[in-house]
């Protein structure tokens, strides 16, 4: 499977996500998570330590905190990204931005709508991403 869209699936949970991600962790190429109130940052570790070819990941969810966007971008997988979208958080700022300035030579663009907590520091670091 190369493309996996979840969207307001409330019987969606950690252990769904963290099954995908041991399962499907030579093929899976894109990931979108919008609105699934069981995801937290249990998954998106799990995403960031066995998903080594995601180039596309979206995150739309009030329910993901600071620590689960930087352990995505920073495990050690996923540096094959081409595009992250992420919507709609209280709890993402400039730290998360840091983390995905590492190793994202192939990162072609960067959506970020809809967070609160992003200044001018993590503009600073988006104005450095290759």
């Amino acid at each position: 499977m190369e493309e996996l869209n979840f969207y307001f699936c409330d019987g969606i949970s950690n252990i769904s996500i963290v099954g995908i991600a041991q399962g499907c962790k030579k093929s899976l190429q894109s990931l979108e998570i919008a609105t699934c109130a069981h995801v937290t940052n249990v998954a998106l570790k799990a995403m960031g330590t066995n998903c080594n070819m995601l180039k596309k990941f979206t995150l739309d969810s009030e329910y993901i905190e600071m620590d689960g966007i930087s352990q995505l971008a920073i495990r050690g997988g996923c540096k094959k990204f081409k595009k992250i979208t992420l919507n709609d958080s209280w709890y993402v700022g400039d730290r998360n931005l840091v983390a995905i300035d590492g190793d994202y030579s192939q990162l072609e663009a960067l959506e970020i709508n809809h967070y609160h907590k992003i200044g001018i520091r993590g503009l600073q670091i988006v104005g450095h991403l290759k």
